[in-house]
């Protein structure tokens, strides 16, 4: 076994498409409590420099009733993890959380403020007792720029990541296990409040990303991969067929849609929500 990382894009309010809201990560709002004013099924990573706290009241949580602050006196990075369990391979997975700076880092170069990782076990499909000892595909964590550092107000992150396996990657998903890191450096003040890590892929209904089925937009078209034959259609939210088109070897393109609005692309059992833009 190696532990293995999920790619990061950053993106905040994205758009996605309904996904089962099964989250991996335990008391991710930070409602419980182990009976020591530390959020229950959470472990300190450092205990020195650092006070935590659960902590309510007008502003101290984003959703439920409580939030969790992190108030480090020291510039080393401090805070708390989990091990989780539930990842599967070939998914994409959400992983966002809301912030709150109630006292600012002392310094505010890159990557100082607010850090995090998840991390998982994987395994070589060509050769599980053995597998390579160095080397990984990717990782979910905090961007080299680091979050937007801002006082007083609650701001969202959001990143998304796949598991593998990827193109050209003998390596895939192991047991399931993982762990997640959330840090803060440079003596901040932080509050952290609902926390999430979805996959996309449970989604149970015959619908998956427009990612997962290959599914493009670029200058109003809708770009779908496809290997010919196949009866594409494409609805509008009221259940009204706007569009429909047989299979073409390798892509399949289809024009005149309505622009800006949530549609739904079917390909046999399988759908997908996308937005087409000029």
């Amino acid at each position: 076994m190696k532990t293995i990382y999920l790619s990061a894009l950053l993106a905040f309010f994205t758009v996605k498409g309904a996904m089962a809201q099964t989250n991996l990560i335990s008391n991710g709002g930070f409602e419980e409590t182990n009976g020591e004013n530390f959020p229950q099924d959470w472990e300190p990573i450092s205990t020195s420099g650092v006070t935590f706290s659960l902590v309510t009241g007008d502003g101290n949580f984003h959703e439920g009733i409580q939030g969790f602050q992190v108030a480090a006196t020291s510039n080393s990075a401090k805070g708390a993890e989990q091990a989780f369990t539930g990842l599967v391979s070939d998914t994409e997975y959400t992983f966002s959380f809301w912030y709150k700076y109630v006292a600012l880092p002392n310094r505010q170069d890159p990557g100082d403020g607010i850090r995090f990782s998840i991390a998982y076990d994987a395994i070589n499909i060509e050769d599980p007792l053995n597998p390579i000892p160095s080397g990984f595909i990717g990782y979910i964590e905090s961007p080299a720029e680091g979050l937007p550092i801002v006082e007083g107000i609650w701001l969202p992150a959001e990143f998304t990541g796949d598991t593998p396996p990827v193109s050209g990657s003998t390596w895939t998903v192991g047991d399931g296990s993982g762990t997640i890191s959330v840090q803060v450096t440079r003596q901040p003040t932080v509050i952290f409040d609902a926390m999430q890590l979805v996959g996309e892929e449970t989604m149970g209904t015959g619908e998956f990303s427009a990612k997962k089925m290959n599914i493009y937009t670029n200058e109003g078209n809708l770009y779908i991969a496809t290997n010919g034959g196949e009866s594409l259609s494409v609805y509008n939210l009221l259940g009204q067929e706007v569009a429909s088109a047989a299979g073409n070897p390798a892509v399949t393109v289809i024009s005149n849609l309505p622009q800006n609005q949530v549609l739904i692309v079917r390909d046999g059992s399988r759908s997908a929500k996308v937005i087409v833009k000029q």
